[in-house]
């Protein structure tokens, strides 16, 4: 019996940490979450049919000629500075374009969940954290597609490589964010453990899980890494 003492304490402060949770559970944290999973559930449905395919063929064959072009500068002893600049102008463009497609559904959810109110720590950080993702991407909207991609790069190779490929661009900015995996990647651990706080509130997985990044800008994801993998880059 000895041994049995030891599992029913355990069992007994289990049972009280759930009777804690669940008092700590308000109507109105649970119906917050709902209107959390119900604003992230247009969201995904939006982002899933932003891209079309006519514009994900035009901007795989002009990245196409990007690519092709940085070999080519390679193959000729370009300086390898020079190469990398150029490839990460390559992506910058691939994902300003997947971005933007998402940006105008980002503006309304978030705005959608500003208008829920809660005193949810969890919920409250990962609205937080949505908002702080959306500020990231909206640095994409500071670059327009180029049209004259091929042109452009082959004169820059022909070049050697000297020079800006696209001078009327700034991608400082755009860079920036790209290189900031870090402060993304707490966005996202934010926007998840809300996810997993709707649930505990009530929500179905399948219904919680579409407020993570994953799954609301899954289209997006799935576009952006069929286009950059060519690059050398997988994440």
């Amino acid at each position: 019996m000895g041994r049995l003492l030891p599992l029913t304490a355990v069992a007994v402060t289990l049972l009280l940490a759930a009777v804690s949770t669940a008092s700590a559970a308000t109507p109105a944290d649970r119906a917050a979450a709902k209107s959390f999973a119900a604003a992230a559930g247009v969201l995904a449905k939006e982002t899933g049919a932003a891209i079309p395919d006519t514009l994900v063929e035009t901007q795989r064959a002009s990245l196409d000629c990007h690519l092709v072009g940085v070999r080519r500068a390679r193959e000729a002893g370009v300086a390898p500075t020079a190469i990398i600049n150029a490839s990460l102008e390559g992506l910058a463009i691939a994902r300003s374009i997947i971005n933007l497609t998402a940006i105008g559904s980002l503006e309304a959810f978030t705005k959608k969940l500003d208008r829920v109110r809660t005193s949810d720590p969890a919920l409250r950080a990962g609205r937080t954290a949505w908002k702080a993702y959306l500020t990231s991407m909206r640095v994409y909207t500071t670059l327009s597609f180029p049209t004259d991609i091929c042109p452009r790069v082959n004169a820059w190779v022909d070049r050697g490589g000297t020079g800006k490929m696209f001078p009327n661009l700034d991608f400082t900015a755009v860079n920036r964010e790209m290189n900031a995996s870090a402060k993304l990647a707490t966005h996202e651990a934010r926007i998840e453990r809300a996810a997993e706080r709707m649930q505990s509130l009530g929500q179905r997985r399948s219904r919680a899980d579409r407020f993570t990044v994953a799954k609301a800008l899954a289209r997006q994801i799935e576009v952006e890494r069929s286009i950059v993998e060519p690059y050398g880059v997988t994440g």
